[in-house]
Order: structure tokens, then sequence, then C-alpha cells
């Protein structure tokens, strides 16, 4: 039997392409030479993939000669086609590195975000975290990023999620937040902007992931959510590509720090919000951004550390294995460095 084959045509039969197609006359007509990429993400309208949405709007994939299909996957699936190849990247890195760790050919090339968005949103009538014993929270999904960040919110008032609670497992920040107004759930871990359609509509926002500890208790740490993950192979088989993607990348993320005018406009005609919660989820993102795509090593080998620690593995595991940001750093050299 045909593995990779058979994988293959089981994730073609697993996705919906977005958008992406586009009108490439023009490269053709220059004679440009277009690499037509694959991206994974499980929630294209969500401003987790900001950037990504940047680079279509403002020409930044075109400008570097990319053309780009953005494609809605559930989490795992965007992983079995990075492995597979049918995709040649996916923005779940949270999950990514969980894969990585469990010794998957995959490696994070870039971050979007040092740190999660992500809010523990409830009903009304529930005002504290405390509240929540016995009560239904949605997430993602076990072993997804939401999974440590609903752990390490409910930490703070010593909830245990396995013990304390209900786990519901939905995919994709949009379908959750369906799921959360339409009463099928207590409580739901949401990055914006569907946290602030959730409060606009009477939601409580019991706390946020950026008020845990980077690493709680030794224990818990958050990994950062999104960004461009690839193939390990990737970078060495095809890295004049995967630089034109990160070149790209890098530049929306300083079209959003520098032009916060017309990017809240943006969110708000994206995302379909109110000026004023436009604005609230740019500063979300903004102060959570990873202006030069890096994080932390320590928080990346820390974050490997608690994979290893519920998996119950005891070999070390190198950031190497995780993280490759050779590219990236060739990539900041050439614009001068994006800080």
């Amino acid at each position: 039997m045909d593995h990779h084959k058979h994988a293959g045509a089981f994730v073609a039969a697993a996705f919906t392409i977005i958008f992406g197609a586009g009108n490439f006359a023009w490269a053709q007509g220059l004679g440009k030479s277009i690499d037509k990429v694959r991206i994974g993400t499980p929630s294209p309208a969500s401003i987790a993939v900001l950037q990504i949405k940047i680079a279509e709007l403002k020409g930044f994939f075109r400008d570097e000669g990319i053309q780009a299909e953005i494609i809605q996957m559930r989490v795992p699936v965007s992983m079995v086609a990075l492995v597979t190849k049918d995709i040649d990247y996916a923005t779940p890195t949270g999950t990514l590195l969980v894969s990585a760790v469990k010794s998957l050919p995959l490696r994070v090339a870039m971050y979007f975000l040092r740190a999660p968005l992500h809010v523990l949103n409830a009903k009304p009538e529930i005002r504290a975290i405390a509240e929540l014993r016995g009560k239904t929270v949605g997430i993602g999904g076990i072993g997804e990023a939401t999974e440590p960040m609903l752990k390490a919110m409910l930490r703070t008032v010593k909830l245990d999620s396995e013990k304390d609670i209900k786990v519901l497992q939905i995919s994709g920040s949009g379908s959750r937040f369906a799921a959360l107004t339409a009463g099928l759930m207590d409580a739901a871990v949401l990055p914006p902007p569907y946290n602030l359609r959730a409060e606009a509509q009477g939601y409580r926002r019991l706390t946020s992931v950026a008020a845990a500890p980077e690493v709680l208790d030794g224990t818990i740490a958050l990994a950062p959510p999104t960004g461009l993950g690839v193939n390990f192979e990737k970078p060495q088989n095809s890295p004049t590509q995967v630089k034109k993607m990160i070149r790209a990348i890098l530049k929306s993320h300083n079209f959003i720090r520098s032009q916060k005018v017309e990017t809240t406009k943006i969110i708000s005609e994206w995302l379909k919000l109110d000026p004023s919660m436009a604005a609230g989820a740019y500063d979300m993102f903004v102060g959570a951004m990873a202006a030069d795509g890096m994080v932390k090593e320590t928080a990346v080998a820390a974050a490997v550390d608690q994979v290893l620690q519920e998996l119950k593995l005891n070999q070390p595991i190198a950031n190497s294995s995780v993280i490759d940001f050779a590219v990236l750093k060739e990539a900041l050299t050439e614009l001068g460095g994006m800080k």
C-alpha cells in the first residue's frame, strides 16, 4: 500500500479551501516565478493569523512571489498533512511543538505570537474561576494548545482540569464560540475576536492566559500558539521558498505595528467587529506579537520539558528538534532586523 498516497487522500477529504487562488497573471506577465504554497490553519477568520491576512491584502505574498492557498483544517489533520507534505505550512505551532516532541518530523520556522491571546469566558452567572468546579469547559482538544492554557488558568485557583471540571473538545475558535453561545458548555477558552464577541453578549471574562505565569509551578509552560510550522525537511529542500514566506510575514509584522489605524480597520472589516471592539483586539494582538518571529529559547525548553513530563518520557529533547530559526535569522539580516 502507498501510505503517503492514502494519507494524502485522507487529508484532501478533510479540509476546506478558504481563499488564495487569486489572479497571478501580473507575475507571469513579468516573467516572475511563482511559488504556490498551501497553508493549513484551524480558523482562517481568527486574529491569531492576522499576519497571513495582512500579507494577502497588502500584497506581501505577491511581492515575494508567493501564491498562498489558505486551507481550513482541524489541528490534528494539519499535523498529518505536514508530515505527508500535502501542505507546506501550518499555523498551530503550539500543537506542532507537542507533535515534534513525539518525534514527528516537524519544526517551527517562526512564531507569530510570543504568548497566547486566549481568555476564559463563562456564562454571566459564573463570577469566578472557582465556580467552574463541576462545570463543562470547551477547549480545542486534548494535546492541543488550549489544553495547557486552561490548566494554567485553573491552576491559579488550584482547580485540576482532569478532576474538577468536564472538558468538551471542539476544534476551531469559531466553533467553540458558537457552542458556548448555544449553551453547550458553561465556559470556553477563546481568543479575540471571539472572546470580545462573547463579552459583548454578556459572557464574563474570568481571566486570561496572559495573567498566568509563563511557567507555573514548574509544571505548566505556555508555548506560543501560532506561527509558521513546517516539515523538518522543508528549510533544507526549499530554503528560498521558506525565506520568501518568512519575509512576507515579517513585512506583515512591521505593517501591523506601524499602521495601527489601517490595521484596526482591516480587523474590523475582516472579522466584522465594531471599531471599538477591533481596537481592543488590535491592542491585545500587538501586546503579544513576536516582533522578530522568535521567542526565548528558555520558554521553548520549558514547554518541551512539560510535554516530556506529560508523556512520561525521560530522554532529553533539544530545542533544535522543535524549532529551526536558521532561515528566519537570514531573513531578518536581509531586512535589516525588525525589532
